[in-house]
């Protein structure tokens, strides 16, 4: 059930394996983070965590428990607490890549973007084969270019964003979206930058799940509304057709079905030939 996303599915077992065995470490890591994403209980695991720290001190159960327990602390937004469990995990293995990864992603809700961009390099150097690093590590570089002013961390973006393997297919159309940002900001030619948006447009959303499939990595990064402004500010830029289409693109991702029906619909009356906007309607 977890390798297919069924992350419901695969708690219902996990509690029924609990009441067998309450003390299977093994068991107890697997199910903690499924607890806090799927259960809301926290405050539930962190009392598990740190009882089985409490006798468990292996590298291993170390890195992973201090992970988990960062992550229940960041549901809860004590930033700054998840900061230093995060730190305790990578004190046992400071490549562990979903601690590295949690870590910077907290750092950019914090808006310590600088700090968070090292971080997030250092997570791809521990581990190339993972989109998400590559996708908050282009945020970062945006979030840093808005926090500076300093243009050259929306080249960097860029650059980061070129690197996204095409293998990837998790986060590919939000990296897309980003690379149109950073476009935006380095005022691009403007049929350069409607090519960049439509490059995310038409994206198949089926193959950009809203999530990953470790449930080590900490679910809340995972937010279009996070975007909503930066979509408004990239419809200014383009012509009257693809600022509505944009706009329809925009309610659609933050859940506005109906809102983005009736954008779609205006539109279809104008060109019925456009394929993006026919698979977004």
């Amino acid at each position: 059930h977890l390798k297919v996303g069924q992350y419901k599915e695969a708690l219902s077992f996990f509690n029924k394996a609990f009441e067998i065995s309450p003390d299977d470490p093994n068991l107890i890591l697997e199910m903690s983070p499924l607890l806090i994403q799927f259960d809301g209980q926290f405050g539930q695991v962190q009392v598990l965590i740190e009882n089985l720290l409490a006798t468990r001190h292996q590298k291993e159960f170390m890195k992973k428990g201090k992970n988990i327990v960062g992550m229940s602390l960041s549901y809860r937004a004590q930033y700054e607490d998840a900061l230093k469990e995060l730190d305790n995990s990578l004190s046992f293995d400071d490549q562990y890549f979903p601690a590295l990864v949690n870590k910077g992603f907290i750092l950019l809700k914090m808006g310590r973007s600088n700090e968070a961009i090292p971080i997030l390099q250092k997570a791809i150097g521990a581990d190339k084969r993972v989109p998400l690093a590559h996708y908050l590590l282009t945020r970062g570089y945006i979030q840093e270019g808005f926090r500076t002013g300093n243009k050259q961390f929306y080249s960097e973006a860029l650059s980061t964003s070129s690197k996204y393997a095409q293998n990837f297919s998790d986060l590919r159309q939000e990296v897309l979206f980003l690379d149109a940002v950073a476009k935006m900001e380095l005022e691009v030619d403007p049929n350069d930058l409607l090519r960049s948006v439509r490059r995310f447009l038409e994206v198949d959303p089926e193959l950009t799940a809203m999530h990953v499939h470790n449930i080590e990595y900490d679910f809340q990064s995972f937010n279009w509304n996070d975007y909503s402004e930066l979509c408004k500010g990239l419809a200014t830029k383009l012509d009257q057709y693809h600022k509505i289409l944009l706009n329809g693109f925009c309610q659609l991702k933050v859940g506005n079905v109906t809102g983005a029906k009736t954008t779609f619909e205006r539109l279809l009356s104008q060109r019925k030939s456009d394929g993006v906007l026919q698979a977004l309607y």
